[in-house]
């Protein structure tokens, strides 16, 4: 009778911690939640050199069953970029009287910008499925850096799953092929690991010629996730692609900080 009260014991012991080390994860946040968003990206290749740094605030304006929807605003942009000794220092804080006529031209370029009022929609499953208030890149960058595609069931460490993504980007018809691994749970997150590749090729407008083929590896990649809302609370991502024969390292760190 005692070996057998210590066996269900034990079962019980062990089915707990397999609850505990287990996460349904989904998008689920508060309406109402305001975040500071930092995203951080470097590039460098052979020719050129760039840094771009995105503050951006985020709110939550609706949150049901099957989706939710977030409002952000850009509040801060800061760039560097060295072109073959052609550098130019960009911040969206400083005074247009203060800026030299390189900064001048980025903050011209950068005015519509600032103004983007984006509000993006998220199933629960954190996969966006639809953006208002920006096109483009901009659009592609909140679409892919900010969200993880969750599951659908429930995961533990060492669970892995794909995701696939096709998209439009300056004439670039690209392809995300990315697999997803749960390296760590804690009380409060959950650290995912990504892998994978992007393929694209890029239209020449005006030309006969074949497309340009560009190609990326994910080097290092991982997602902090809060398991109990389902927000990216940082991102971490670098990546080597090549593009006619010149290859550019890109690493990209990404913060959010709920106010």
């Amino acid at each position: 009778m005692k070996n057998i009260l210590t066996v269900l014991l034990s079962l019980i012991v062990l089915n707990v911690a397999a609850q505990k080390d287990s996460v349904l994860l989904r998008l689920n946040p508060k309406k109402g939640t305001q975040s500071i968003i930092t995203m951080t990206t470097k590039m460098d290749s052979p020719i050129v050199k760039v840094k771009n740094t995105m503050k951006m605030k985020s709110k939550i304006i609706d949150v049901n069953d099957k989706e939710v929807v977030s409002e952000v605003r850009f509040e801060r942009i800061l760039l560097d970029t060295d072109a073959m000794g052609q550098v130019v220092h960009y911040d969206s804080d400083m005074k247009v009287a203060d800026m030299d006529e390189n900064a001048r031209k980025v903050n011209e370029a950068m005015a519509k910008v600032k103004e983007m009022v984006v509000v993006a929609t998220a199933n629960k499953l954190g996969k966006v499925i639809d953006i208002k208030g920006v096109e483009g890149e901009y659009a592609n960058m909140f679409k892919q850096n900010n969200s993880v595609t969750f599951p659908e069931k429930a995961v533990g460490v060492g669970s892995m799953w794909r995701d696939s993504v096709e998209f439009n980007l300056q004439n670039t018809k690209m392809f995300i092929k990315s697999l997803y691994k749960v390296t760590a749970i804690t009380d409060n997150t959950v650290v995912i690991s990504i892998s994978g590749d992007v393929d694209g090729n890029k239209v020449v407008k005006e030309s006969s010629e074949e497309p340009i083929k560009i190609t990326s590896n994910i080097d290092n990649g991982e997602y902090v996730v809060n398991r109990h809302t389902g927000g990216v609370v940082s991102l971490k991502l670098v990546m080597t692609t090549q593009v006619m024969g010149q290859e550019m390292k890109s690493t990209t760190i990404m913060t959010s900080e709920d106010l």
